[in-house]
């Protein structure tokens, strides 16, 4: 009797242990095909994850729509070896062409926008502060949002 319980536990031992390891299998190749796949997106230019969620403000996101005309303003007014960071908005006007009075201007709404970046180049170690003033014209209803146009008024 003692012989065949011991046969059962040594039975029930080995299917135990060839189903752990079809089952670490199983994970272990499925996993692996995940990470090739994940690596052959990430060889495409595929995002590799999901895009990461965070609190952004309206400073956040006009910073990032005017990052590649400030971009070349710098570029022109300091030379190519700067880097610039912005530091924050010191005034924000809105021009509305329809008060001007009691006659319709034909110019557009607009609005002028002065802010502070700091610029740093190669050669030196302290940024410089300076002061940017752009003209900013929104579409007008019926023209596509490409048709904004930002001027420099001034740069400090």
């Amino acid at each position: 009797m003692k012989i065949l319980r011991n046969g059962i536990v040594w039975i029930a031992l080995a299917v135990v242990s060839v189903i752990g390891i079809a089952v670490y299998s199983y994970y272990h190749y499925n996993f692996s095909l995940d990470y090739e796949s994940q690596q052959n997106k990430e060889w495409a230019g595929e995002e590799k994850m999901e895009p990461q969620k965070d609190d952004a403000t309206t400073e956040d996101l006009l910073v990032k729509l005017l990052r590649p005309k400030i971009n070349k303003i710098v570029k022109n007014k300091e030379g190519g070896n700067v880097h610039w960071t912005w530091n924050k908005i010191e005034s924000l006007y809105y021009y509305d062409h329809l008060n001007k009075g009691t006659t319709i201007s034909k110019d557009k709404d607009w609005f002028e926008l002065t802010a502070s970046i700091n610029v740093s180049s190669k050669t030196s170690e302290d940024p410089l502060g300076k002061r940017i003033q752009l003209k900013i014209t929104p579409p007008s209803a019926g023209e596509n949002i490409s048709d904004t146009t930002i001027q420099l008024i001034g740069y400090q």
